[in-house]
Parts: structure tokens; sequence; C-alpha cells
């Protein structure tokens, strides 16, 4: 970040510009003395470190904001690379590709590592077994051709039994 140039007003104060590299608008800065021009731009640039402004080509509004949610997630012993990360792995989850069966597996070993008690795991193999069986082509049916309507006819299916 480079710091910004004074120059002398004909009242004998000192005004600098720059050009704002997240609205892209011309600022205005006017003080009395060199020393209080020094102390300013001395204080903009830590500013800008302490909050990881420091390459023009960032939104700094935006990467202010990310140090905000990033301090507020610190609270609740996360950070927010550690959220994005998880809502990453969510979201490949729900994109998996493949047959109901070997999704079924995957989502079953996912819930056996995260320390779930073997008797809730058998639970869900077995209400998500019953419910494949419903579907056109059983366990081979490919995860995208599963239709919400397919969840409503086997649920609807269970509240009459």
């Amino acid at each position: 970040m480079k710091a910004v140039l004074f120059s002398m007003q004909k009242n004998g104060s000192l005004r600098g510009s720059w050009i704002d590299a997240s609205t892209g608008k011309r600022r205005f800065k006017i003080v009395k003395t060199q020393k209080e021009a020094d102390s300013w731009n001395r204080d903009r640039i830590a500013t800008h470190a302490a909050h990881g402004r420091m390459a023009v080509s960032l939104d700094t509004t935006r990467v202010g904001t990310w140090a905000e949610l990033d301090a507020a997630l610190a609270e609740l012993d996360t950070t927010l690379v550690g959220v994005a990360q998880e809502a990453l792995k969510r979201l490949q989850a729900a994109r998996r590709v493949g047959t109901a069966s070997e999704c079924l597996n995957l989502f079953l070993q996912e819930k056996t590592l995260s320390d779930n008690s073997p008797k809730y795991v058998a639970d869900l193999r077995k209400k998500v077994n019953a419910f494949l069986t419903t579907l056109p082509k059983g366990s081979e049916t490919a995860m995208r051709e599963i239709r919400t309507s397919d969840i409503k006819k086997h649920l609807d299916g269970l509240e009459k039994s």
C-alpha cells in the first residue's frame, strides 16, 4: 500500500488524495502539519495491514467483513476457513454420483465414523433399504433419478401402515 502524498494548499494546510480501492472513488484528507500527515499515513497503513488489506486488488469492504466473521466464529471455536470447508464437504456430498446403494454405503460409513451408535446406524440402514425397494430400479437406481415425489410416495405409504 502506497502512502498518500500531501500537497501544500494556499491556506497553509496539507491536502492528500487517493483512489479508494473498494469503491474506485477519489478520497481526500486535509491536515495542518507534515507531522500529522506522516502520522495519518502510518496509521492508515497499519490499519489496512491489520485487516489484511495490503493488496490493492482486494475489495477492502469484503476483507473487513471476512475479518469480522472470522472474529465472531473464533468465539465458537472455529474459523471462516473451517466453516467454508464444511460447507464444501456438504455440497459435494449432496451432489454424489452413483447408485443409491453406493451412496447409502458412503452415508453409513460417515455415520459410523462420526461415533453414532451401531443400533442407530443399523436402524438407518433398515429404513433406507426399505425406501430403496420402492424405487423402480431398486438399489441400482442412480441418485440423480430419485425425485422428491418418490420420497413423498414412500413416506405416505408409511403413514397408512
